[in-house]
C-alpha cells in the first residue's frame, strides 16, 4: 500500500488496525481496483469511504499508465536519436577543414564517395597533399568552444544553443594558430576576460 493511499484512508477515519490488516494482506491499489464492492466492504465498512477509495485508485492507475506511455515514448525517441547520431561521427574542432571529415558515407552515394576520396589520397601520398597545400596562400579553419569536464576528465564541446557551436574562418596559411582564434573570441565570450579553450592562450 502506498503512502498516498494510506493517507486517504486515514483521512477518511479508517482505523489503524484496519490499515495494518490491509497492509499485511497486501491490499494495495492494484488489488483494490480488481475487488468488488462487497469484497472491499470487509475492510472498509462505510459506503462513502469505499467510493472515495475506488475513485482515488482509478485516478492513480490512470496517472501511472500515462507516465508509462510517456516513458515509453521518450525511450523510443532517445533510441531513434542515438541511432541517427551513431551513423556519423565527426570532429567539430579541427585545425583545418582538410582534417575535418566524416566516417560515414553520404546519403546519396551509397558509401562510395568517402572510400573513393581516401583511395585517391592514398595514391597521391604525402607529396601530393603537400603540393596541393603549397599551391594555395590560405587555409580554412573550423573554430569551436570546449569546456573541461572534471568528472569525465575530458573536454566537451559547447553546443550552439548554449553559446558555443562552430565558426568557419579563412586565414593566410602563415598566420600563427593563436592569432587565428582571436577574431572569434567575442563570438563565444561576452566578457573582456576570456580563456581560449584548446588554443593555449588567454585574453
Amino acid at each position: 500500500m502506498s503512502e498516498r493511499l494510506w493517507g486517504v484512508l486515514k483521512a477518511r477515519g479508517v482505523q489503524r488496525d484496519t490499515l495494518e490488516k490491509m497492509q499485511n494482506e497486501k491490499i494495495d491499489e492494484d488489488v483494490i481496483i480488481e475487488m468488488t464492492d462487497e469484497e472491499l466492504s470487509e475492510y472498509i465498512p462505510r459506503k462513502g469511504d469505499r467510493v472515495v477509495v475506488k475513485a482515488f485508485v482509478r485516478k492513480e492507475n490512470s496517472e501511472t499508465q500515462t507516465q508509462k506511455r510517456k516513458f515509453t515514448l521518450l525511450e523510443s525517441l532517445r533510441s531513434r536519436m542515438a541511432g541517427k547520431s551513431g551513423k556519423k561521427t565527426a570532429r567539430l574542432v579541427s585545425d583545418s577543414e582538410e582534417e575535418y571529415e566524416s566516417s560515414a558515407p553520404g546519403p546519396s552515394d551509397g558509401g562510395q564517395s568517402n572510400s573513393t576520396q581516401k583511395s585517391a589520397e592514398t595514391k597521391r601520398g604525402p607529396r601530393g597533399k603537400k603540393a596541393k597545400e603549397a599551391s594555395t596562400s590560405s587555409r580554412s579553419l573550423i573554430v569551436g568552444f570546449s569546456v573541461y569536464e572534471a568528472t569525465e576528465s575530458r573536454y566537451k564541446q559547447v553546443r550552439a544553443p548554449m553559446g558555443g557551436g562552430i565558426r568557419h574562418i579563412t586565414v593566410d596559411k602563415n598566420t600563427p594558430k593563436k592569432n587565428c582564434y582571436i577574431p572569434f573570441a567575442p563570438c563565444f565570450f561576452k566578457m573582456e576576460k576570456t580563456v581560449m579553450v584548446r588554443s593555449g592562450t588567454s585574453s
